[in-house]
């Protein structure tokens, strides 16, 4: 299957302005791209899975932007640049429980995953 890429945007971008897509939308909608293989980008739903994503990366960096403005702790300590396979998106948004799929937007499992991903070093002292 092709790799699709996410670069994670490093500065905060203003978010679309429409609704956030569940898990289970999106999966619904990533599934049969994964099996499509290299013909996905002609599918009408390409863009939007994609579109998706973007819109959850730039949402997580914004809100780790947002707290270090703040002063705060970090939700998670990711590096600069984060490069994730098709099949990784989609073992991250797998790893939301069934139940929880309808309910869990993408934004919110993303974040959950690069903070399981990318815990912050614990500071001793």
């Amino acid at each position: 299957s092709p790799k699709i890429y996410m670069l994670l945007a490093t500065a905060p971008l203003l978010l679309a302005a429409n609704g956030a897509m569940s898990v289970e939308s999106f999966l619904a909608k990533a599934e049969p791209l994964a099996k499509a293989g290299t013909f996905a980008v002609f599918n009408s739903d390409y863009r939007a899975v994609m579109a998706e994503m973007k819109s959850a990366s730039q949402s997580y960096r914004a809100e780790l932007a947002s707290q270090a403005k703040a002063g705060q702790v970090p939700h998670s300590c990711p590096p600069e640049k984060v490069s994730m396979s098709s099949n990784e998106v989609l073992d991250l948004m797998r790893a939301v429980p069934i139940a929880e799929r309808k309910t869990t937007s993408v934004r919110q499992a993303f974040a959950n995953a690069m903070k399981k991903r990318f815990p912050c070093p614990v500071k001793k002292g």
